[in-house]
């Protein structure tokens, strides 16, 4: 997602146009089958809950580390890599 080899700002703005082709892209607009389908299934199926709270988890971490180490390196202001999730 984030693997810190390029500048915050470069990676940020990477992840979110990957994330904007892919909800986008194609004739049809797609959209994010974790947050728009999954929530709604989640309510009453505990697998496809615990595969959202994961996949929420697993972004949550990879965004505040990124954020983290750009703090660390002077490219973000700091206190705010913690605001993530």
């Amino acid at each position: 997602l984030l693997p810190g080899e390029r500048p915050l700002r470069a990676e940020l703005i990477a992840f979110f146009d990957g994330a904007i082709a892919v909800f986008t892209g194609g004739a049809e607009s797609r959209g994010c089958m974790i947050m728009c389908t999954a929530p709604a299934v989640a309510v009453r199926d505990a697998r496809v809950r615990a595969l959202l709270k994961a996949t929420i988890d697993d972004l949550d971490r990879a965004l505040t580390a990124r954020l983290t180490a750009g703090e660390r390196a002077g490219e973000a202001p700091e206190g705010r890599a913690g605001q993530a999730g």
